[in-house]
């Protein structure tokens, strides 16, 4: 692991670390931007579908944990006025 201690306010509130980070970061960047045109077309398309597949699990997951789509009236959030309105007449 590697510590870096900051002798200014400069290098603390700078973007990177040190220049090796920095460096990691362009290389990053350059393979980002390369990859589109190394890789054949299904390749992407394929990885869509698990991106589309990851963020539409996240929502179920989403929605199961904090469940917005009650219809219970117990658990809808309706306290006196909905239990008066639904009892018969």
């Amino acid at each position: 692991m590697r510590f870096v201690f900051r002798t200014s306010y400069r290098k603390d509130m700078g973007l990177f670390r040190d220049p090796v980070q920095r460096n990691w970061y362009v290389a990053l960047l350059v393979g980002l931007l390369a990859l589109p045109f190394l890789v054949p077309s299904y390749l992407v398309d394929i990885s869509l579908v698990f991106i589309y597949g990851l963020c539409g699990l996240s929502l179920m997951v989403l929605a199961g944990y904090t469940m917005p789509t009650s219809t219970s009236r117990r658990t809808s959030g309706c306290r006196g006025w909905c239990r008066w309105r639904s009892r018969p007449r």
